[in-house]
Parts: C-alpha cells; structure tokens; sequence
C-alpha cells in the first residue's frame, strides 16, 4: 500500500502489519501501542530535522521491524548537518523521556522512550549511531574507509552482544527478549553489509 503526503510517498509492507498485529496479540503487558507511539515521534525527529536543513523526505518506507526515511538530498549537506539529522530522532526520544520523568517519575513512557533513545544510538549498522559516526569519520578518513570502520566497528560491538545475548537465553530459559533483539541486529548488519550505499537511508 502507498500513498503521497506533500510530494512524499508513504509505503507501507504488508508484513508490517501482520508483524504489528501479531505483537498486539502477544502483548500481555499493553506496551506495545505506547512503544509504537514511541517509534513514531522518532521518526518525527528525523522529518523535523530533514525539512529544517532544507532537504524533505521522498519516501518513508514502514517495513516489518522499523521505518526507513529516504533522502537523496541529505547526501549533499555538510557532514555536521547529516550528523544532525540522524541524532535527532534519539535525542526526541530523551526529551521525552525527561518530561515523562519529571511528570510521572519511572513510568513506562519514561523507560520506552529512554531505551529507543540508547538503542539507536548503538554504533551498529545501519542504526543512526553508526550512520552518524560514519558521517564524522567520513570527515578524517573519506567515504571509502569511513564505510569499512564503520563495519568493523558494528561487528565488534555485536560480538559480545551475541555470546552475551547466547549465554542470557540458556541461563533464563523462556527469556528471549534479549536474544530477539541480538538477532535483529545481527540481520539488519548483515543487510546493510550487502548493499552498498549511495544514499542512507535514516530509520
């Protein structure tokens, strides 16, 4: 399914859908609508951010586990303003959180928006931590060599990720939680190591 908001194509998979249908469905402790909500003014973050430095989105692709925001023009701003851009949506996140803080205290709204902040912040391709280190070591090293740190840096922070996430799920047997997110970042890596990017996409 797609449609056009102001010039922008909005696709959405239909796989995302029955992803979200099914994490409804499993939801015993209702957090998933919120986590959504959560998701949702991050990707906003991004949006605010592109349409301040002057380069609106021309597709936002929502994909079974994520968002993907594409902006060839991004690709043209100065390295500082692309840093920008990708840190916005975490950082959406974190005044969030701080205001669910000060209202509320440790509230769910508090610990969602905090853990979305940290998570994509994770130097992890193609996360926009890594995306924004990779902007910054673009700036000393080029492109070409910055993509391939930027590689080796992810891997090197998934590897005791994974024997961390490995040895969680057998200690704690019928706890996954941890071993799915390991697993998702190992596939979204995989895939981003099998594409060669001209244009990041933001997510």
């Amino acid at each position: 399914m797609s449609f056009c908001i102001f010039g922008c194509r909005i696709s959405v998979d239909f796989l995302f859908f029955a992803v979200l249908a099914f994490g409804f469905c499993c939801d015993g402790g209702g957090y998933l609508g919120l986590t959504f909500l959560c998701a949702i003014a991050h990707e906003a973050g991004h949006i605010f951010a592109m349409l301040l430095c002057g380069v609106p989105p021309v597709c936002i692709l929502f994909e079974p586990f994520g968002a993907a925001i594409k902006c060839p023009g991004s690709n043209f701003l100065p390295e500082k303003l692309q840093i920008v851009i990708f840190l916005t949506g975490a950082f959406v996140n974190f005044a969030l959180a701080g205001i669910a803080f000060l209202m509320f205290g440790e509230c769910p709204f508090f610990w969602i928006n905090a853990a979305l902040g940290i998570f994509n912040l994770l130097p992890i391709a193609p996360l926009d931590g890594a995306n924004a280190l990779e902007c910054l070591l673009g700036v000393f090293l080029g492109e070409k060599r910055a993509n391939l740190y930027e590689k080796i840096i992810s891997a090197a922070f998934l590897l005791p990720f994974a024997i961390f996430a490995f040895s969680a799920a057998l200690k704690n047997k019928g706890n996954f939680s941890v071993l799915f997110v390991c697993l998702y970042l190992c596939g979204i890596f995989l895939a981003d190591c099998g594409v060669m990017k001209g244009n990041k996409n933001v997510s």
